[in-house]
């Protein structure tokens, strides 16, 4: 998470203040209701992996950061009514949180995935804050979406705050990492064989279980 440092600059404290309340939010809040928990995570897990284009966006400015962000999480916000109907459409077992890995880890080694990864972390800009949020915003939500829908369904199925908060710190880290430029092409592809690798023995040992008929505890999926 070095280039989340950045957010320790001046210009971006207010960002900064935003990504604290957020995981404030996280830490007090039922992970059983998917607005609350889908917007803080877009600002608390999202936004310190984008550190490098929110700079360039502020320019020294802390209004202009302000502004990229909310172009960024707007976008989040947005890709939350996919996300959300995915949710609902399925009864998450851990049969299927096991899936929602497998999906992930399978993403991460396509050639759109890597493309628009790196372009959510690009520092290319043309003077407008706002809209320089809402595409890096597009870009991040397309390389990372199956990734938070697959956080999202494991947080919500812990039925304890503390391990589930610590799922997000470790997918936050994991984030900041897949978007450092020094990340190559052959680390990323590592990272999605291990999904896969683990998300399977997850999925065969599930399939095998008794808890796979069941709900999980936790999963309402509240709206409100």
């Amino acid at each position: 998470m070095i280039e989340a440092r950045a957010l320790l600059r001046p210009a971006l404290l207010p960002v900064l203040v935003a990504v604290v309340v957020a995981w404030v939010v996280l830490a007090v809040a039922p992970m059983s209701n998917f607005w609350v928990m889908w917007l803080a995570m877009a600002v608390a897990m999202m936004i310190p992996s984008s550190t490098r284009p929110l700079a360039r966006a502020a320019s020294g400015s802390a209004v202009r950061g302000l502004i990229f962000s909310s172009g960024y999480v707007a976008v989040w916000a947005a890709a939350g009514i996919p996300a959300l109907l995915i949710l609902r459409a399925v009864t998450w077992t851990p049969t299927w949180i096991a899936v929602s890995w497998i999906v992930a880890g399978a993403y991460q080694l396509t050639p759109v995935m890597r493309r628009h990864l790196t372009a959510c972390s690009g520092i290319t800009f043309h003077g407008d804050p706002l809209r320089y949020g809402i595409r890096q915003g597009f870009r991040c939500a397309i390389s990372c979406g199956p990734l938070m829908v697959a956080v999202s369904v494991t947080a919500m199925a812990v039925p304890q705050l503390w391990p589930a908060l610590v799922i997000l710190v470790v997918m936050t880290a994991f984030i900041c990492w897949e978007k450092r430029s020094s990340t190559t092409v052959r680390a990323l592809a590592v990272s999605g064989l291990a999904m896969l690798m683990i998300a399977g023995v997850a999925w065969a040992i599930a399939g095998n279980g008794s808890s796979a008929s069941h709900d999980m505890p936790g999963m309402s999926m509240s709206a409100r």
